[in-house]
């Protein structure tokens, strides 16, 4: 995150909205074996990071099908497809979405759909970010 040409105020966003999806990625890496398969319990991420399993696995849900950085094999068995979640996460959709805001004057008033197709999101994505934006 430092050295990344972000202002604080995202930085802040980052680290009380976005963080815990990066650390629960990262413990879910470190248990990967050589093909990328981490069995690893909903309840043994939220022991190790101090937060609720609840939490836990509203973060997976996000992480699998938003972010496509996991894919559920089974119970507590994670497939990790990538970790980069500043590239391909929630956050860099968040940010994609402000700055379009900023580039079309006339950007909020569009359709769900149509705010998707410009970005090259899902309506869900951007369902996603709106909530985000109305957490601010």
């Amino acid at each position: 995150m430092n050295n990344l040409n972000i202002p604080y105020e995202l930085k802040y966003i980052y680290e009380k909205y976005f963080r815990k999806y990066k650390d629960i990625l990262e413990v879910i890496n470190l248990r990967k074996n050589q093909n990328n398969i981490s069995e690893i319990t909903q309840s043994e991420i939220a022991s190790k990071l101090n937060i609720s399993q609840t939490l836990v696995s509203k973060c997976l849900i996000r992480l699998e099908y938003s972010d496509k950085c996991i894919e559920r094999v089974k119970a507590g068995v994670y497939k990790v497809n990538h970790t980069d979640l500043m590239k391909y996460g929630s956050f860099n959709k968040f940010v994609k979405y402000l700055a379009v805001i900023v580039e079309i004057h006339n950007f909020m008033s569009l359709k769900l759909k149509e705010q998707a197709k410009i970005l090259y999101m899902t309506e869900d994505e951007i369902k996603m970010v709106r909530a985000y934006i109305k957490l601010l």
